[in-house]
């Protein structure tokens, strides 16, 4: 799949898919039933690789601790 341009820049394949995780309800659904942190990266990264998008556990790894910290942030003010 060819890269999508944005006003940033080019978007990784992570980025796409969470641009179309978000827009797509039926897969947001399907990775919102995931209650196991394990169980969700997986299933992201089977998702991602169904759409042809090469997403690695340690993206949606570090993107689910990135959101950890800023909802702490958030709380804290």
């Amino acid at each position: 799949m060819a890269p999508l341009l944005f006003s940033g820049g080019v978007m990784s394949d992570f980025e796409r898919f969470r641009t179309m995780a978000v827009e797509d309800q039926v897969l947001l659904e399907r990775l919102l039933a995931e209650t196991d942190q394990d169980c969700f990266v997986d299933a992201v990264t089977r998702a991602a690789a169904e759409l042809d998008l090469g997403v690695t556990p340690e993206e949606v790894r570090v993107a689910l601790q990135a959101a950890s910290r800023s909802w702490i942030a958030r709380q804290a003010r």
